[in-house]
């Protein structure tokens, strides 16, 4: 069978950066394919033996003219070092992420800090399909009240939708790696931290590291505190977090509390690294693929994926965790299947996609 193919002249919308970047990277290669320049986005590495390096060459040339045609003055300043069709596309793709920057406190006593952000989800993150350009920036800490700390995130745009995965996996743990910090106090309580916690677990494994997040004092917030976190590696590449910390409220602050649960009891530097230590150990010994802080957040990617089956493994259900697979249900009408493991008292939950995509997402 052939197949004919008009020459029926084609015209792509110039990307200015506020109009959608997906769609115009679907223009784009389809035009390649019109003009039979599609090879080029192999990368100048991949050539066919069936061409001559002048014929690449030239190949190259119009590809990359065509795509520079296709971009407006403002957007040529991105590529203008570029070399190559492929690093042209891929260049542009990584100028369109968005940086948000965030002002205030980035630990506290009840929800998880930036560094398990950085450490842990971002990780998860990335399982389901996430681009590798997703980062978490901290450029100072604060801790409460006041709080004084800023980070940078930076946002890729994900193309099409996310990917379905099968975390059953646990592995066993092959590393310990954390951070410990203060803000507004000695930096002598770092090292009391680190010393408490490698003293339980280099009796369990060698390859154990936490280090000194210490930063400067322009960089360390408006209120005194201090922070332990700890990440289990395993050998199936899961991550497993567990953290500690106590901030130190003046009288004044103390009387705009609610409640006497919302303020934080004051606790040793070593006294805050053996709750973390035990809070890690607890969470390795419920087993599953994430901690209790993240369930929630697995539940939600499996639920978002394409219209495919996700199946993953968790140990012991949180309260919040349950109440997120109710309003999973409500809202999006997915239903997890779970079944329970007896060999290692986990659970294994299946579910089937919505099928969630992003084609017509708008750049601002």
């Amino acid at each position: 069978m052939t197949v004919k193919v008009s020459n029926e002249k084609f015209e792509v919308e110039k990307f200015d950066g506020k109009n959608n970047f997906g769609i115009w990277q679907i223009n784009v290669r389809d035009l390649l394919v019109q003009q039979d320049l599609h090879k080029a986005l192999k990368g100048k590495s991949k050539k066919p033996e069936s061409i001559s390096n002048e014929d690449w060459e030239e190949l190259h040339l119009r590809a990359m003219s065509t795509i520079r045609m296709c971009l407006s003055n403002e957007e040529l300043f991105n590529i203008v070092n570029e070399d190559s069709a492929s690093s042209f596309l891929s260049k542009l793709e990584k100028s369109q992420c968005a940086f948000s920057f965030f002002v205030g406190i980035t630990y506290d006593h009840k929800d998880p800090c930036v560094d398990t952000f950085q450490t842990t989800t971002l990780h998860i993150l990335k399982h389901f399909g996430v681009p590798r350009e997703l980062e978490l920036k901290i450029i100072s800490r604060g801790s409460p009240p006041e709080g004084g700390g800023e980070v940078c995130l930076k946002v890729p745009i994900i193309q099409n939708s996310l990917f379905a995965v099968h975390l059953v996996d646990e592995g066993m743990v092959k590393r310990i790696r954390g951070i410990a910090y203060t803000t507004r106090v000695s930096p002598e309580m770092v090292h009391r931290m680190r010393y408490a916690a490698c003293g339980i677990f280099n009796w369990l494994l060698p390859d154990v590291n936490i280090r000194d997040g210490h930063l400067s004092a322009q960089l360390l917030g408006k209120s005194p505190g201090y922070d332990i976190l700890l990440v289990a590696e395993t050998t199936s590449s899961c991550f497993i977090s567990a953290e500690a910390s106590t901030c130190f409220f003046r009288d004044g602050d103390a009387k705009d509390m609610e409640t006497s649960d919302e303020k934080p009891a004051r606790m040793l530097p070593k006294d805050i690294s053996i709750r973390a230590t035990s809070l890690l150990l607890e969470e390795i010994k419920q087993g599953g693929v994430v901690d209790s802080t993240h369930l929630a957040l697995l539940f939600l990617l499996c639920a978002l994926c394409p219209q495919d089956i996700s199946k993953v493994r968790v140990g012991k259900l949180s309260p919040y965790a349950i109440q997120t697979l109710r309003h999973i249900r409500d809202f999006l009408g997915m239903k997890f299947n779970i079944m329970l493991d007896p060999s290692t008292n986990s659970m294994v939950l299946t579910c089937l996609g919505c099928g969630l995509k992003n084609l017509l997402r708008k750049i601002s």
